[in-house]
């Protein structure tokens, strides 16, 4: 379930 997070974190704004 990491890479859920890391695809809606990106979704949610490209802030990495």
């Amino acid at each position: 379930m990491f890479h859920i997070y890391l695809f809606f974190k990106s979704s949610t704004g490209p802030m990495e």
